[in-house]
């Protein structure tokens, strides 16, 4: 079993970052971009991590592909993704599914993790699960910043909590 914990747009605000990674127990850390840090923070600190639309780094990676025990999972920070007005308006999204979907059949993903929107999102699309932690310092969907801790069970079973800062 892994623990993966997962951030996202804290746009400079470090707070809630450092306590996430200090109060959590994780084998795994994310960042999903829009950190308002500088590249070698980041990489301090996290595993794995991709660029926002606010990033400016060196080594710039809008996706990102890797795996936790069996399960494949694709990280992008969304921006890429954003919904035609046909969908924001007819679907209430920020971010098309249908383009999420599409990358994460063409990248064999298990699960896809963006941000981008600053809303919290968990929902499971076919074979696919689609997590958005929100942001963990300036949420669209609630007072409270929030992030993710996913667990990756040794039956490749995934389980997905919504924490607070």
């Amino acid at each position: 079993m892994k623990k993966i914990l997962v951030v996202s747009d804290s746009h400079g605000a470090v707070e809630g970052i450092e306590k996430a990674l200090k109060n959590e127990k994780y084998d795994v850390s994310v960042n999903l971009g829009d950190s308002g840090q500088s590249e070698s923070w980041i990489k301090e600190r996290f595993d794995y991590y991709v660029t926002g639309n606010n990033d400016v780094f060196e080594s710039s990676k809008s996706d990102l592909v890797f795996e936790v025990d069996g399960v494949r999972i694709a990280i992008t920070h969304g921006d890429k993704y954003e919904a035609s007005l046909k969908e924001m308006f007819r679907f209430n999204e920020r971010v098309s599914r249908a383009k999420m979907l599409k990358l994460c059949r063409d990248i064999r993903a298990d699960i896809l993790l963006y941000g981008h929107s600053h809303i919290k999102d968990d929902s499971q699309k076919k074979e696919y699960r689609i997590v958005n932690p929100g942001s963990i310092a300036y949420p669209r969907d609630d007072r409270n910043g929030s992030y993710v801790v996913i667990t990756v069970s040794d039956d490749k079973k995934i389980d997905v909590e919504f924490k607070f800062v």
